[in-house]
């Protein structure tokens, strides 16, 4: 008798809410069909190459434990079962007793043991006629045959499925240009060293030598990884002033970092949390509805300067003003202020401004988030010692604001609208949403700018980033820095600053890697790519202008590739972050403990679609 194998290759978050909800589906079905699960991961099964929680502590997650679960309904820890569990911060408090410590962003390391906490629930819970194979292994291959799939591993041979789903999570791509004269500048040269852009604890720092100068490209979520694992992670203390500040004291073994990037802004802080976890933000002028109405009036795609961006800035603002004038006056007035935008129907900053500025009885500019994002944007600097303290001032300023909270300061309280406004975002950008020239723009500028100002690390972060430059561990380079190759080493340098020179001997590419068809040193998905099951997807228009992305050409859910010849391969699932640029920001790793959102929407659509597939062969 032949089984019907479905196998999932990825065990990350995005694997695990695929099998979490096919158990789930599988114990609520009266059926006796045999079914084989198999699933593979070349580094960990149950948790994934990104949160093995084998690394270290110093790498912090920028969501909080509140906010995350891996289940796809809420129960208790004991009795848990596929479909209901414990949320992630129930979890991290009944196994250990530093989450205040932590202000609720864990560890990496930690979730990575509560996702494995997570399988174990599933293995035990599997329907008697379902068997359940792991393999510690490497795909490198996938070849249609027929109405199956034949997968071929390096380590246990090859074998058929009726149901592939690819959840292969971060790559890591080959460099092109002027980042592969970086990296290969390191290769001819011994003495200087090039880390390339990978997960922070993918990265060996540990031959990087007690005050060796090193560079870091980026200032974004992975450079304060780097920057904890070389500090904190060397023995390196951080002790509270009198002042409620904090003091690095060395241990002796940090190397001296030299960080750059294009706007000299390190990933502000998000606001102390004063939200509960079940919080879900209602939109009024962004919202769902309206992008897709735009979607639907538009002969042509979006254009996202034009058609989106000033309604979520409009959206951001909304909150600005309603918080600051409940700050001011009170509940009553800020309702007030939302009855009028909603009865006029408001759907601009300038208006918003001008209703807020009469109800205050002053003057209010809205917030320009282009500004905030770009702070230094043509600003000359004098000297090191001027930009210094320029950069000092405003992460201290950011800091105050995030201290008094993602509720009460009017600033963090609209920042947080722009991750709330994530699915809103995607209902414009999906599937060719904008025009070709205008994704390219959302990808190179807004999309940066959305990021530096709601996605960034717990506000504690930010205050160890300012003992380190008072330490003179960690030294920013003006905004525009680049890096280039010298005589002795690699020297960073700043297009605003004539003064700022640095050489240095080792250079940490700390951007995260982003979905590259093309560059993907996956082998899987380079036969993939060379079969033509995978192909890029090309954002095309009428006139016949296209932009070419990284993301691997899917359908809509259940997200099935479109291959080489426009054939639709419904046996196959591509799910997260392969698929990255065809939908937005799939880097996202769980769902939410009290309602489901795209995550486990799209992992129960798959798990629907491979069941059904294999129900029809009996």
């Amino acid at each position: 008798m032949i089984i019907n194998t479905i196998t999932i290759i990825g065990l990350g978050p995005r694997g695990m809410s695929v099998l979490e909800r096919l158990i789930a589906r599988l114990n609520s079905r009266q059926q006796a069909e045999q079914l084989n699960i198999i699933v593979v991961d070349d580094s960990c099964i149950g948790q994934g190459r990104i949160w093995n929680s084998s690394q270290s502590k110093s790498y912090i997650m920028n969501t909080l434990a509140t906010e995350i679960s891996a289940f796809s309904g809420h129960g208790p820890i004991e009795g848990a079962t596929p479909g209901c569990g414990p949320s992630f911060a129930e979890w991290w408090k009944s196994e250990y007793s530093d989450f205040d410590e932590y202000q609720g962003f864990a560890p990496r390391k930690y979730y990575g043991e509560y996702l494995y906490f997570v399988y174990k629930t599933i293995r035990s819970h599997l329907p008697k006629h379902v068997q359940l194979i792991e393999y510690l292994d490497t795909i490198i291959d996938i070849e249609k045959q027929n109405d199956s799939y034949l997968v071929v591993s390096k380590q246990h041979g090859s074998w058929i499925n009726k149901a592939v789903v690819i959840t292969t999570g971060h790559s890591t791509n080959q460099y092109q240009g002027y980042f592969k004269k970086l990296e290969d500048f390191a290769k001819t040269n011994n003495k200087v060293t090039f880390y390339a852009s990978d997960s922070a604890n993918e990265m060996d720092l540990t031959s990087i030598h007690p005050q060796e100068k090193v560079g870091v490209i980026g200032i974004g979520l992975s450079f304060f990884d780097i920057i904890a694992e070389l500090t904190e992670g060397r023995g390196g203390k951080y002790i509270e002033s009198d002042d409620n500040q904090i003091i690095y004291s060395p241990s002796g073994q940090e190397p001296i970092l030299y960080c750059g990037s294009r706007s000299g802004l390190p990933i502000l802080a998000r606001g102390r949390n004063q939200k509960p976890a079940d919080y879900k933000y209602s939109g009024i002028i962004f919202t769902n509805a309206k992008i897709a109405g735009l979607r639907q009036q538009m002969a042509d795609n979006l254009d996202f300067s034009y058609d989106v961006w000033p309604l979520l800035e409009a959206e951001v603002n909304l909150t600005y003003f309603r918080q600051l004038i409940f700050n001011q006056l009170d509940q009553i007035a800020a309702n007030q202020f939302i009855n009028i935008v909603q009865e006029k129907q408001i759907e601009d900053s300038i208006s918003l401004a001008s209703i807020a500025s009469k109800i205050l009885n002053k003057k209010i500019a809205p917030l320009d988030l282009k500004r905030l994002a770009r702070p230094f944007d043509g600003q000359i600097f004098n000297s090191i010692e001027e930009w210094k303290k320029n950069l000092i001032d405003l992460l201290l300023s950011d800091l105050s604001e995030a201290i008094v909270g993602n509720v009460n300061s009017p600033l963090k309280s609209a920042l947080d609208v722009l991750r709330f406004s994530r699915d809103s975002l995607r209902e414009a950008i999906d599937f060719g949403g904008l025009t070709p020239d205008s994704h390219q723009s959302f990808l190179h500028d807004y999309a940066p700018i959305i990021a530096l100002l709601s996605a960034g690390p717990p506000l504690f972060r930010i205050k160890q980033l300012l003992a380190l430059i008072n330490a003179g561990i960690v030294s920013i380079a003006p905004p525009k820095a680049r890096f280039d190759i010298g005589e002795h080493g690699y020297i960073l340098s700043s297009d605003v600053l004539e003064q700022y020179k640095q050489t240095v001997t080792t250079l940490i590419d700390a951007r995260v890697p982003i979905a590259n068809l093309q560059q993907d040193k996956n082998p899987l998905t380079i036969k993939l790519y060379e079969r033509g099951i995978y192909t890029p997807f090309i954002n095309r228009d009428k006139a016949g202008n296209a932009f070419e992305t990284g993301g691997v050409n899917v359908t809509p859910s259940p997200f099935n590739p479109i291959g080489a010849d426009g054939k639709i391969h419904n046996h196959l699932f591509v799910l997260g972050i392969p698929t990255e640029h065809v939908r937005w920001f799939m880097q996202s790793g769980s769902s939410r403990p009290s309602y489901w959102i795209d995550f486990m929407i799209d992992a129960d659509s798959i798990a629907q679609a491979a069941l059904s597939i294999c129900m029809k062969n009996k």
